[in-house]
């Protein structure tokens, strides 16, 4: 399994079975960024007066006989928000709402499914996110979940508080809490993770962390600890003790449990790893402790080639006979000049033949700005060649320009788009307006980016305009509004 040599500082916010300081193994780094986002998107490395962010996506899954429409998303921003750059916030964009919509390919029409509101203060800090999911026998929308952020004076994070929707009662319930503590240098020194005990109506600990950090802000232990209840004490669990080079690197770390009954830490396990020129690891090895012999014993191992711009190229785990390595998986990747990740491709070792055998396939375009506009994914068949499968699907996603400063609006100081009603059947009304008075192109796109319909819009300050869509086949559109090289998009439906 590939584990991380860097201690994670919030693991306990998905605690599993897995060890602490560890990563369950690869299956592919598209795994959760933002609602059917693939995390492996590479985003605009910097953050120029001008950029974009993702305004919607369009998931088709392989059918049997053609990837087909299944769902879309669409998210709205305001000011100059856009990826969440706070590491303890469970979100990953900054939006002001967003909606998921499922495709009935029988009935050719788009059924509602989920939505979510977000609010900031003034700092740009995520102060709550509610997601309603819709109810058919309601008819509308309904409260499900809902996180709620405080944060200290200087914008650290102090409290994550979740909470579920009781129907019954009509109101928030509360799940589960955590609480942040941070050192002058803001490292995180501890981490508290509170379940809510509803015969007590009071909040009762669960897990802690607790971090220590020496004068190079390097974190040189952590410690888990679970809540006693009957003693109503903290109980220790497991120690993580790093060694770092002289480049900031951990070359050791030593995973400790306790032990309950001697009272002291039992040596668990050990993680090694070694560097290049560049600072990326290379090797990984870890080994168990053997407490009858007390020696090391090879568990796993990985090994990792980059080429020249220092992408992971290739990635080789083994495993340990008792007598030798084995291959195990293989995992390779390409990437275009801008160091994004063109293709990713997952293989497992044929002990048998002695070879490497296909299994699952990642491609992905870029726009110009670095960000993901399709990605494709298909399976290795046995008679030698890429196929998809019931698994496999293709996404679309769009953009739109924005800054990131939030100073200099990208489009004309009170500029509006609305597009009405959606889903549409044959009509659309248009209202576009802004302050400044100035010529626009409106254009119609569909889900694959195809250009649909363009026309041009005379000077003014506002714009208002019934069109037809009764040509257009059922699905979902963005239609944008350009003027001086800004423009404003909206997402809309049409049914059939």
């Amino acid at each position: 399994m590939k584990r991380s040599p860097l201690i994670p500082l919030l693991f306990l916010v998905t605690m599993s079975a897995w060890a602490f300081g560890q990563v369950p193994a690869i299956h592919h780094r598209h795994t959760a960024a933002a609602p059917g986002l693939p995390a492996a998107q590479k985003q605009p490395k910097n953050l120029s007066s001008v950029s974009e962010r993702l305004i919607g996506l369009s998931d088709y899954y392989y059918n049997g006989a053609a990837y087909a429409l299944t769902d879309t998303a669409f998210y709205s921003y305001s000011n100059g928000r856009y990826q969440s750059t706070n590491q303890y916030v469970d979100v990953d964009y900054y939006y002001d709402n967003s909606g998921e919509m499922i495709y009935n390919s029988g009935s050719g029409t788009y059924q509602n499914y989920k939505q979510s509101a977000q609010t900031f203060d003034a700092n740009n800090n995520l102060l709550t996110s509610i997601t309603q999911n819709w109810s058919g026998v309601a008819g509308a929308y309904v409260d499900t979940l809902q996180y709620v952020y405080t944060y200290a004076s200087n914008n650290n994070i102090r409290t994550f508080l979740t909470q579920l929707w009781d129907n019954i009662s009509g109101s928030w319930q509360n799940s589960e809490n955590y609480l942040y503590t941070f050192d002058v240098n803001n490292n995180l020194t501890n981490f508290i993770d509170q379940k809510w005990d509803v015969n007590t109506a009071a909040w009762r600990n669960f897990q802690q962390q607790l971090i220590t950090f020496n004068s190079s802000n390097q974190n040189t232990m952590e410690v888990i600890q679970n809540w006693d209840t009957l003693t109503s004490l903290w109980v220790n669990l497991q120690e993580y003790l790093p060694t770092y080079d002289a480049n900031n690197n951990v070359t050791v770390q030593l995973n400790l449990y306790w032990n309950g009954t001697a009272s002291a830490w039992d040596t668990s396990s050990l993680g090694i790893y070694s560097y290049n020129a560049g600072h990326h690891v290379t090797t990984e090895l870890y080994q168990g402790w053997n407490a009858t012999t007390h020696t090391w014993f090879n568990e796993d191992s990985a090994i990792y080639n980059f080429n020249a711009n220092g992408n992971d190229t290739a990635y080789v785990y083994l495993e340990w006979t008792g007598a030798a390595w084995v291959n195990a998986n293989q995992y390779l990747q390409t990437f275009d000049a801008n160091g994004n990740e063109t293709s990713y491709i997952s293989q497992y070792w044929d002990g048998t033949h002695s070879l490497w055998v296909n299994q699952n396939r990642y491609r992905n375009t870029f726009d110009s700005d670095n960000s993901v506009t399709m990605q494709i994914t298909d399976t290795w068949n046995v008679g030698g060649f890429w196929e998809p499968v019931s698994t496999d699907r293709q996404s679309f996603y769009y953009y739109q320009d924005y800054n990131p400063s939030g100073i200099t609006p990208l489009v004309p100081t009170g500029a509006k788009l609305n597009v009405y009603p959606s889903p549409a059947t044959d009509i659309l009304s248009i209202d576009l307006s802004w302050n400044e008075a100035q010529p626009a192109t409106m254009a119609i796109y569909d889900v694959s980016g195809r250009l649909c319909r363009q026309w041009q819009v005379s000077e003014g300050t506002a714009y208002q305009a019934n069109i037809s869509v009764s040509q257009l086949p059922a699905g979902s559109y963005y239609m944008t509004a350009k003027a001086q090289n800004r423009q404003i998009t909206k997402n809309f439906i049409v049914a059939r």
